[in-house]
C-alpha cells in the first residue's frame, strides 16, 4: 500500500489514512473492495497484542494495521464499521485509545465508538497511558483524545486517578483542569485540600499546590479567588509562583 512504482523501501508507518497511500489510489474499485474486505477479516480474525507493545518504545505494525482497518472503514463504509461486534471494539481498543501521533477529526470517532462499545477496556488502558505519559511531567496529550467520550464513569475514573500521589504536578494539573471544566464538583474540593494556609513552604507539597491554584485560577468560574487569595497574603512567594505558572500557561494555551 505504501510503495510507489519506483520505491526503494517501505514507509508510511505511522499514516493510519490508508486512502492517501499510493496502493489505494493505484487499485481500481474492485481491488478496494477486496481491501475493505480484508479490513473487516483482519478485525474480526486477528488483535492489537498490546502485551507486544504497550508501554514500550515500540512500533508494532499489526496492532497500528488494527487501526488503519477501523479508520478506513470509517471513511469508505461507515455502516461496516457500526455493524462491528461489542468484541470487536475491545479487542482494538488499546489502539484506539494508544495510536500515537495527532488524532483526526475520524480519530475522534473512532475513540469515541470505542468508548461507547468498550467503556472498561477504554478507560484501563486510557490510565496506562497517563502513567506514561507521568514519566515526562509534561502535560498529559491522551487527554485531548476524549472530547467526544464524557460521561460519569470516565469523569469517576479520572477523579480517582487524579489523587494519585505518584502523578506529578504537571500531569496532575492536565487531569484536574480536565475535571473542573467538567464542573465535577470533588474536583474542586480536592483541588482547595492540596493548597493548604499557609501554603507548604517547599518541595513536592508546594509544586502541587501551586498547580492547584493555577488550575483552580484558570478553569474555575470565580478563578478559586476565595481560595488563593489568603495564600497568596500568607505567602507572596507563593502568589508570584502560583501567577508565573497562569501566565506560562495561558502563553501555552495562546501557541496551541
Amino acid at each position: 500500500m505504501t510503495l510507489e512504482p519506483d520505491s526503494t523501501h517501505y514507509g508510511g508507518d505511522l499514516e493510519s489514512d490508508l486512502t492517501s497511500l499510493p496502493g489505494w489510489k493505484a487499485a481500481n474499485l474492485e481491488t478496494r473492495a477486496r481491501i475493505v474486505r480484508a479490513a473487516v477479516r483482519y478485525l474480526a480474525e486477528q488483535g492489537p497484542e498490546p502485551e507486544e507493545w504497550f508501554g514500550k518504545e515500540v512500533i508494532y505494525r499489526p496492532a497500528l494495521a488494527g487501526y488503519r482497518a477501523l479508520r478506513l472503514l470509517a471513511q469508505e463504509h461507515p455502516e461496516k464499521l457500526r455493524a462491528l461486534p461489542a468484541a470487536v471494539w475491545s479487542q482494538w481498543a488499546p489502539i484506539v485509545i494508544a495510536y500515537p501521533g495527532a488524532v483526526s477529526e475520524i480519530g475522534y470517532d473512532l475513540i469515541a465508538l470505542a468508548y461507547q462499545h468498550a467503556p472498561t477496556e477504554i478507560i484501563r488502558y486510557l490510565i496506562g497511558v497517563i502513567d506514561q505519559e507521568n514519566s515526562s511531567d509534561h502535560p498529559l496529550s491522551v487527554l485531548r483524545k476524549l472530547k467526544r467520550c464524557w460521561d460519569n464513569r470516565l469523569a469517576a475514573a479520572l477523579l480517582a486517578k487524579v489523587s494519585d500521589p505518584a502523578l506529578r504536578p504537571q500531569c496532575m494539573a492536565s487531569l484536574l483542569g480536565l475535571l473542573l471544566e467538567h464542573k465535577v464538583p470533588d474536583a474542586r474540593m480536592f483541588a482547595e485540600s492540596l493548597i493548604p494556609l499557609p501554603p507548604p513552604p517547599a518541595g513536592q507539597e508546594r509544586d502541587r499546590a501551586i498547580v492547584a491554584a493555577r488550575v483552580l485560577i484558570t478553569h474555575s468560574d470565580d478563578a478559586g479567588w476565595s481560595i488563593v487569595w489568603p495564600r497568596f497574603e500568607a505567602d507572596t512567594a507563593f502568589g508570584r509562583d502560583v501567577l508565573a505558572a497562569v501566565t506560562d500557561y495561558s502563553d501555552r494555551d495562546r501557541s496551541l
